[in-house]
C-alpha cells in the first residue's frame, strides 16, 4: 500500500483528473497543517508528503527538520510547494525536500513528480542522449545528458551539470525514426536523487517548439504509451 499525505486544496485539484491517486493500492490522507501531517506520518509511516511552504503554526523548516532527523520518519519522500519568488525558493532549498515546485503549477507536473519519486511506471520512457545549452548571463554552457521521459509539453532529464529553477535552455535530440528535434525550454523543477552520487533530475517545460515537432513528440508518446 502506498500512503500519501496532501492538503485538502491540492487533493481537490488532483481529484479533477484521473491519476494513480485513484488506484486501489494508494491511500491518501488529508492534512491542512504541518502539525496534522506530522501526527499522521508518525502513526501511518507514509511514503510521500506533498506540503506547502507557508502554513500557519509549525513552519515547514521545523516540520522537515523533525522528519529528517528522526530515523523512524526520515525515509518519507517530500514534495514542497512554494511561491515563485527567490526568498521562498531559497527557503525551500534548505528544507531537504526531494522536489520543489513553484506556484502556479500544472497538476500533471505534480503527478509526474510524485510518480517519479515513488517509482510508479510512467506513461512513456525515452532514454536518449541530449545536447543541452544553457543560455546564461555569462557565456554559453553546453553539455550532454540523458532523458528519462518525455511528453508534448516537456521532459525529465538526468544531468550531472548543475541547473537552477527558471534557467532557459535549448535541447537538441533525436526521436527514433525522426529528424533532429530542437526546442527551447525552461527548468521548472529539481529532484535530488538520494541514491549515492546519482545525477540530479530536472523537469523542463518546452517554451518554444514548432507545430511539426510537437506532432512528432505526441505521436511518439502515443505509440509508446503504456496499455
Amino acid at each position: 500500500m502506498i500512503k500519501i499525505i496532501v492538503s485538502s486544496d491540492i487533493k481537490a485539484l488532483i481529484a479533477q483528473q484521473k491519476s494513480f491517486f485513484d488506484r486501489a493500492d494508494v491511500q491518501v490522507f488529508t492534512a491542512d497543517s504541518n502539525e496534522e501531517a506530522l501526527k499522521i506520518h508518525q502513526s501511518e509511516k507514509v511514503n510521500l508528503i506533498i506540503a506547502q511552504l507557508k502554513r500557519l503554526g509549525m513552519t515547514s523548516r521545523q516540520f522537515c527538520s523533525l522528519i529528517r532527523t528522526n530515523p523512524e520518519l526520515s525515509r518519507v519522500l517530500l514534495i514542497l510547494i512554494c511561491a515563485n519568488i527567490r526568498s521562498e525558493i531559497e527557503e525551500s532549498s534548505q528544507c531537504k525536500a526531494d522536489s520543489v515546485l513553484t506556484r502556479p503549477f500544472n497538476t500533471e507536473v505534480l503527478l509526474e513528480t510524485a510518480q517519479e519519486l515513488l517509482g510508479i511506471s510512467l506513461r512513456a520512457a525515452l532514454r536518449v542522449l541530449l545536447q543541452v545549452t544553457v543560455e546564461g548571463t555569462v557565456g554559453v554552457l553546453s553539455f550532454f545528458c540523458r532523458s528519462v521521459n518525455i511528453s508534448a509539453t516537456g521532459m525529465l532529464i538526468e544531468a550531472e551539470q548543475s541547473l537552477t529553477m527558471g534557467d532557459s535552455i535549448t535541447c537538441s535530440f533525436f526521436l527514433p525514426a525522426s529528424a533532429q528535434i530542437i526546442a527551447s525550454a525552461e527548468v521548472i523543477r529539481i529532484i535530488k536523487q538520494s541514491r549515492g552520487f546519482a545525477p540530479t533530475l530536472y523537469g523542463i517545460r518546452f517554451t518554444r517548439i514548432d507545430p511539426e515537432t510537437r506532432r512528432a513528440v505526441e505521436e511518439f508518446v502515443e505509440k509508446n504509451a503504456s496499455p
